[in-house]
């Protein structure tokens, strides 16, 4: 059973306003470090990231997902858009013997009033030992330095099975 609300869930990490920009780089988006022992079966943590700002007018922008050493996904969204608002949601479940974890990621950018739009998703796994500390980490690369992404705010929430 899945439990909703204090003590079964708490705030892992939020943030604020963040740009990136002018760079080809993988660079990270959101990023929490899950203490050794926090993450139990069935656990799952939860997120989004605001974005107040993408602009990818030509070009591919790459979202990855990395839980420990694990590069769990990639999604690769070929756009032609500027100026858009939208979000990254993403989630983390951890698999019943609590040695496994899966995920998935969605993005989506848009402008209200028009039908231009982008979007993706994609499913995601490792296989990581929750007994130890490990990072949670959403990158991003763009295939042109002259775009760019800004956040405007994010969070992670743990939810605990009991």
């Amino acid at each position: 059973e899945l439990r909703f609300g204090s003590p079964f869930s708490r705030v892992l990490h939020s943030t604020t306003t963040d740009r990136v920009a002018n760079t080809t780089t993988e660079t990270v988006l959101f990023g929490i470090k899950i203490p050794a022992n926090v993450l139990a079966a069935q656990d799952v943590i939860e997120g989004t990231l605001n974005i107040s700002d993408f602009d990818n007018a030509s070009g591919s922008f790459t979202l990855k997902m990395y839980y420990g050493g694990t590069s769990m996904c990639s999604l690769a969204v070929t756009t032609g858009v500027a100026d858009k608002r939208g979000k990254i949601t993403f989630n983390l479940v951890v698999g019943s013997g609590g040695a496994t974890q899966e995920g998935g990621m969605f993005f989506v950018a848009a402008e209200a009033g028009s039908t231009e739009y982008i979007d993706g998703t994609v499913t995601c796994a490792a296989s990581e030992n929750v007994a130890i500390e490990n990072n949670f980490t959403i990158t991003g690369t763009f295939s042109a330095s002259s775009q760019g992404i800004t956040s405007a705010s994010g969070y992670a929430e743990l939810k605990k099975h009991y």
